[in-house]
């Protein structure tokens, strides 16, 4: 019976595969562009991430869009769109499958694909950058370098996730699309991550014998590193923990003076915002202003246990109203919980693509 139902998979395999040859020598690129990237993403939600790779993802990638000549309906911004959207695929999916293999990234090879993955997906991301019209993928960027770099935190790797959070939050404040209130928390979950890896690393003094040691991939390392994101000092523990204290100040501030941004704007226009749209700006401002504090205890060298519930109150203090601080705190703890947030403008997958791919499982 198992022999049957690998022999019934394979078959579905390879009509799959048939079919999408088919597709891509009678149809030009904008008409199965789109049917590739919505068939690979149909394999990887069935975990078949070699398939997803080598007859969906690679396939479109390998097209070059970008660098071809005149196409059909395919402006320059569509085939930067389709290849990018085709780049998140394959890096993504390669970086799924290693980690169905290894989910604690227990091996060095998983933890290099995984660096590699996220390392393709940034440089991806920074193609779609100059076109505003392409926002969407900037954010879909940003959802799937969290989906990657997130198990390097819990093995505790935060030394090689903490450039990919940067990147994330850095590209979510430089799209004018995606300075609205809806992005708000999504951005301040980045914050919270990044956060969280400057206070990990500031805890181990980034020890030679910490997982968070090893060196940063090669294309973190490069100019595409959001500013202000290097490689640990090798001085003293305490000389260590000062310059991550003075990253992960910045970082913050750079986000306060972000929301300051909008605020500004919003206060030259004669027409006031909403109440709810006051209300999510001064909520993320108090949400920033608090991991500011609490990194401040945390990165001091000397503090000794947990932070109490007067130290708590004592930190809350500058935020002002009770429901300020309310808000503070429950965005805080909101912010900790991984939300997983979609990807935009998905393709649907056509109808008649469907029962094949349903016969591959």
């Amino acid at each position: 019976h198992q022999h049957d139902l690998v022999k019934e998979h394979h078959r579905g395999i390879w009509k799959l595969q048939e079919l999408i040859d088919y597709y891509v020598k009678k149809l030009p690129p904008y008409a199965f562009g789109p049917r590739l990237l919505a068939t690979g993403a149909q394999l990887v939600s069935r975990l078949e991430h070699d398939l997803a790779i080598s007859s969906c993802f690679q396939r479109l990638a390998d097209l070059n869009l970008p660098a071809a000549g005149e196409l059909t309906k395919l402006d320059a911004v569509g085939k930067i769109s389709l290849h990018v959207q085709a780049l998140y695929g394959l890096h993504s999916s390669r970086a799924a499958k290693a980690l169905q293999r290894d989910p604690h990234i227990t091996h060095a090879n998983t933890r290099q694909t995984v660096l590699a993955a996220l390392a393709g997906i940034q440089t991806a991301c920074m193609q779609a950058v100059p076109y505003s019209q392409l926002y969407w993928l900037v954010f879909n960027a940003t959802v799937h370098l969290h989906k990657v770099a997130a198990p390097l935190i819990t093995a505790g790797f935060h030394q090689e996730a903490l450039p990919y959070y940067v990147f994330a939050a850095k590209a979510l404040e430089a799209h004018l699309q995606l300075s609205g209130t809806q992005y708000l928390p999504w951005r301040l979950q980045m914050y919270a991550a990044a956060a969280h890896c400057y206070s990990a690393l500031s805890s181990s003094g980034l020890s030679s014998d910490s997982p968070g040691a090893a060196v940063l991939p090669a294309a973190a390392a490069a100019d595409k590193t959001p500013a202000g994101i290097k490689s640990a000092p090798s001085a003293s523990r305490p000389a260590e923990v000062a310059a991550i204290a003075t990253q992960a100040q910045q970082l913050l501030l750079d986000g306060l003076a972000d929301i300051s941004k909008v605020v500004s704007a919003q206060a030259l226009d004669p027409v006031p915002p909403p109440p709810a749209v006051t209300t999510a700006l001064q909520a993320a401002k108090s949400q920033l202003l608090l991991l500011q504090v609490l990194f401040d205890m945390g990165a001091a060298a000397d503090l000794q246990g947990a932070v109490s519930s007067s130290n708590v109150l004592e930190m809350l203090k500058p935020l002002g109203t009770s429901e300020s601080k309310l808000t503070a705190l429950l965005g805080l703890l909101m912010a900790g919980v991984s939300s997983k947030p979609q990807p935009m403008q998905q393709v649907q997958l056509p109808a008649n693509l469907q029962p094949v791919l349903d016969a591959v499982v």
